[in-house]
């Protein structure tokens, strides 16, 4: 359908007359004139001849194969027309230049003021697509001249004011997107009067009011981080249309209505989470027989989870967490057999974790935490070999962890801590190449780390193994391998020996917790020292450690973002080093218990940021200077059992944040 044809020199009056012959009176062409105008063709650093390209018919855009004399090579440029509240904008153009790709975003002054009769012009548009910009402001009410338009996206901008009425007099709309904006106000009724109404998207806006009682055609209704309020219309089932319902993250009540799926034949995805629904899941769920996506989580649902649920057999994903819901897992859940994600945790269910579950070869996540679950975990958890993400921490399970959980060879997510596991920490079920995250704080099990531990797991990022019952041996130095731990948690285990220092090779360090242990170290600490490599460590946790050592100097170079550091009971000799005051976003220092002598370094000042501060239990003295005033977050201070003299500063009266002090 594009005609092409060659330019010459590049004036306004020649482009429009081009431009003209082309396009003939299919857009306005003046309005592209003024911008090419505004723009300056004039002021490119080179002589520029055009070739010009009319894409299809009904668009914003015109395609212009811009030929650059001199040094530059051709390249493409996209000239974007935003007609938008009496304005034609060029938002940005791409050029390759010398064979990079280059964007020249449009200067402030390439926009052009044009009255309502341009939109009248642009009663040929079909597709507007303004989204993802830095508009604002109300709608103009001149659009509703645009009589053809089919497709409106204005998502991701920042337009305000209520929703206009003035929509339901675009007959033709298929489709409208206003979400990620600062809409208000009720949702119109206007909308019903538009017969080939298809999507509606007001997802996170400020809409308050109730859902439409009548909402035509529609067959995706996206109203997510909204403000809405009161139930779900019992009309709704008889939207006989709709696909998709997203409702989550409003604040809806109610229950769900009993005939809810009696209508909706071909719903897909139903979202209604993090709202305040309550009462029974209702057993004529079963009846949107297409469903693939059902959430219900977070909300104050109680009673037992149906077994009809089992006949969705189209179901994807399944969300029934954190709620009241009690009872047991029914076994028809293991019908599902097209499932990928199974969510129920943070319920109130009982019982033990049926086998069903795991003949759904498609599984991919399941999410059971924080339940009442009681029993062994079946040894046929092997057979969801797709499986990437298991979370069954906080009930009570027993026995064994299953060795053939080590056949679950794309999993990434392993989490089975705070349950009644025993048993030994078996090797095979490290050796899962792909796992991101362990966790198996607290429960009965013992062992040791095993020396080729980061061999066998080089993607780790976070190790949880806290509170075992007999966890034994050392810190491997080969700890160091596990380049992308983020976070190590080994406190409250019987390891011994030196803190290696190869942990400073783990520069994703985030979060380290050794205390409760029998760690020791050298008379310097150096494994402090190897830390300051540790450029993004924010906790640090050490205490109950018998280190015998002096903080060193290095101290004060850990990383900037540290914000906890616990030392405490850790046979700590010596001075506190100035160079603590460094630590400039610490919000705790815990050092009580110790053997610190010498006084408060006045550098304790510079911690702006510092909340609670403790000292108590060492054999410091001198004097507790005014430099502590300058903490004004400080909410509890502990000197207490110490050698100190004098008087508390008056100034400390300033800190409004303070809560307790501890002298005794």
């Amino acid at each position: 359908m594009g005609e092409t044809g060659a330019l010459g020199s590049v004036g306004s009056s020649d482009l429009a007359l081009a431009i003209a012959g082309f396009c003939g009176a299919c857009l306005a062409v003046e309005v592209f004139v003024d911008i090419l105008g505004e723009i300056g063709v004039e002021n490119l650093p080179v002589e520029v001849l055009y070739s010009f390209t009319w894409v299809g018919t009904g668009w914003e855009s015109l395609l212009l194969v811009v030929f650059l004399l001199d040094d530059f090579h051709f390249g493409n440029v996209t000239v974007v027309l935003l007609l938008f509240g009496g304005f034609a904008v060029v938002v940005d153009c791409e050029v390759f230049v010398d064979g990079a790709r280059r964007w020249v975003q449009a200067p402030s002054h390439g926009s052009y003021r044009q009255d309502s009769r341009e939109f009248r012009n642009l009663t040929f548009l079909v597709s507007l697509d303004l989204g993802s910009n830095n508009f604002n402001g109300n709608l103009p009410q001149e659009m509703t001249l645009l009589r053809q338009l089919k497709f409106l996206d204005l998502s991701f901008n920042s337009f305000s004011g209520k929703v206009p009425s003035w929509f339901g007099f675009l007959h033709q709309l298929q489709v409208l997107n206003l979400g990620n904006n600062s809409f208000t106000g009720s949702i119109p009724s206007s909308f019903s009067n538009i017969s080939t109404f298809e999507t509606l998207n007001l997802n996170f806006n400020s809409i308050e009011g109730q859902i439409p009682k009548v909402i035509g055609n529609i067959r995706v209704l996206k109203l997510r981080g909204n403000n809405l309020i009161e139930s779900i219309p019992l009309s709704l089932s008889n939207a006989s249309r709709i696909e998709f319902i997203a409702f989550t993250g409003n604040s809806l009540s109610g229950s769900l209505p009993n005939g809810l799926c009696n209508g909706l034949p071909i719903l897909k995805g139903l979202y209604l989470s993090d709202n305040k629904f309550h009462g029974r899941m209702p057993a004529s769920l079963s009846n949107c027989s297409q469903l693939q996506l059902l959430s219900l989580s977070v909300n104050e649902f109680d009673g037992p989870i149906h077994s009809e649920i089992g006949r969705l057999s189209n179901l994807q994903k399944l969300a029934v967490g954190t709620y009241h819901f009690t009872g047991i897992i029914p076994q028809e859940i293991g019908n599902l057999a097209n499932l990928t994600e199974l969510w129920m945790e943070g319920n109130q269910i009982t019982g033990s974790v049926p086998i069903s579950i795991f003949n759904i070869s498609s599984l991919q996540l399941l999410s059971l935490w924080k339940n009442n679950l009681s029993g062994f975990l079946p040894r046929e958890i092997g057979n969801l070999t797709k499986m990437q993400h298991v979370e069954i921490s906080g009930n009570k399970l027993i026995g064994e962890i299953p060795k053939e959980i080590s056949n679950l060879i794309e999993l990434e997510v392993l989490n089975l801590g705070f349950n009644s596991f025993s048993g030994s920490l078996d090797t095979e079920i490290f050796n899962i190449s792909r796992l991101r995250i362990i966790e198996f704080s607290l429960n009965n099990l013992s062992g040791s780390l095993p020396p080729n531990m980061c061999s066998i797991l080089p993607n780790i990022e976070q190790l949880f193994l806290g509170n075992l019952t007999n966890l034994v041996g050392t810190i491997p130095h080969s700890i160091s391998n596990c380049s992308k731990l983020i976070k190590l948690e080994l406190s409250g285990n019987k390891l011994t020996g030196l803190i290696p220092n190869s942990l400073g090779y783990l520069t994703h360090l985030q979060f380290l917790n050794l205390g409760e242990n029998n760690f020791t170290s050298d008379s310097s600490l150096s494994f402090l020292t190897s830390l300051t490599n540790c450029r993004n460590l924010t906790d640090l946790y050490l205490p109950f450690n018998p280190l015998n050592g002096m903080l060193p100097d290095s101290t004060g170079n850990l990383s900037i973002s540290l914000r906890n550091f616990y030392a405490g009971n850790c046979k700590i000799k010596g001075r506190i080093p100035n160079e603590v005051g460094n630590l400039s976003s610490l919000l705790d220092l815990d050092l009580p218990g110790n053997y610190l002598v010498g006084s408060i370094p006045t550098s304790i000042g510079n911690l702006r940021s510092l909340q609670q501060f403790n000292l108590n239990n060492n054999k410091l003295t001198g004097f507790i200077g005014d430099h502590i005033c300058k903490l004004q977050h400080l909410g509890d201070i502990y000197l207490d059992q110490n050698q100190l003299s004098g008087y508390l500063p008056n100034c400390l009266g300033n800190i409004t944040s303070l809560s307790e002090i501890h002298l005794d």
